[in-house]
C-alpha cells in the first residue's frame, strides 16, 4: 500500500519528467517550472495526475506479486532448512 500511495503522491512530478523528456529538441529548451504552468492551464490539476490511476494500480498489483512470490520462497526456504 504504502508504495502505490507514494507512487501516487509523485505522480505529477514524473508527468513533468515526462514531458521534458518527450519535448521536441528542435524547439526552444523548456524548464520543468514552464511546463507545470502549461500543464496548468491546459488540463488544469487533472492534467498533473494523468496516468495516476493506471499506475496505482501497477504498483499495488505489483506490490502484493512481489512480496507473495517473496514469502512463499522465504517459508520454502525456512523448511528445506529446518527440517
Amino acid at each position: 500500500m504504502a508504495g502505490s500511495i507514494s507512487g501516487y503522491i509523485v505522480t505529477p512530478i514524473d508527468v513533468i519528467k515526462t514531458r521534458r523528456m518527450t519535448h521536441d529538441l528542435n524547439s526552444k529548451a523548456i524548464s520543468s517550472r514552464e511546463i507545470f504552468v502549461k500543464i496548468l492551464k491546459e488540463d488544469g490539476i487533472p492534467g498533473l495526475y494523468r496516468g495516476a490511476t493506471m499506475r496505482l494500480i501497477y504498483l499495488s498489483f505489483g506490490g502484493c506479486a512481489f512480496f507473495g512470490i517473496y514469502e512463499a520462497i522465504k517459508n520454502k526456504m525456512e523448511s528445506v532448512v529446518y527440517e
